[in-house]
């Protein structure tokens, strides 16, 4: 084989040399880049858990590759992978603080709504359940209540104390929306009950 004219082979250790040199240069800025990224990963993970879990995956597997590129001393590509990972992350935060906004402003409706029906469902339960209690006790029904149609009201007076008490349960347990969502059946089926026989509000 042919050797190689001397100035080839400086020239190509130069190169190799320099191939060395600049990719060592690279090595501390890369392992700042998955560094930087892995801890914006996790200051965003818990929320992006609870409103983007497809989008935060779509991190965690990025972030894994940067980490395997990392190991296997591929810092050009590292630093080019973080940049564009740097802009997702930037991308999912501004995602996350737009559908917190809304969960907020959904919480805030739902407690409101809350306010009302408990405020004005424990009267409602008790007056009701008392005036069924009563009509079955003694079997004189209103006008235009028979014994059929007596205990379709009193099937509706038992779910509105059903719904009542699972209400205040989901509450205890910090379900909002359940909480609502029982309490608002618990008048429903009230209101119809009182309708039904013929009661006021205050009755």
């Amino acid at each position: 084989m042919t050797a190689l004219p001397r100035v080839h082979r400086w020239t190509a250790l130069l190169f190799a040399s320099l191939l060395i040199v600049a990719c060592g240069g690279q090595k501390e800025p890369a392992e700042r880049a998955v560094a930087d990224a892995d801890a914006a990963i996790t200051a965003v993970r818990e929320d992006a858990a609870r409103f983007v879990p497809d989008q935060l995956k779509e991190l965690e597997d990025s972030l894994a590759l940067l980490k395997d590129n990392l190991a296997k001393e591929k810092y050009p590509a590292v630093l080019t992978a973080a940049r564009e990972l740097n802009r997702t992350i930037n991308t999912v935060n501004e995602t996350v603080a737009t559908e917190k906004a809304k969960a907020a402003a959904v919480a805030d409706q739902l407690t409101e709504r809350w306010n009302s029906l408990s405020t004005e469902l424990p009267e409602m339960v008790e007056s009701v359940t008392a005036r069924v209690a009563s009509l079955a006790k003694s079997r004189k029904f209103p006008e235009g209540v028979d014994a059929d149609s007596f205990d379709n009201i009193k099937a509706a007076a038992d779910t509105m104390a059903q719904s009542w008490q699972q209400a205040l349960g989901a509450f205890a347990n910090n379900n909002m929306q359940e909480a609502v969502d029982m309490a608002q059946t618990a008048k429903d089926r009230g209101t119809e009950v009182m309708t039904a026989l013929g009661m006021s509000p205050s009755s």
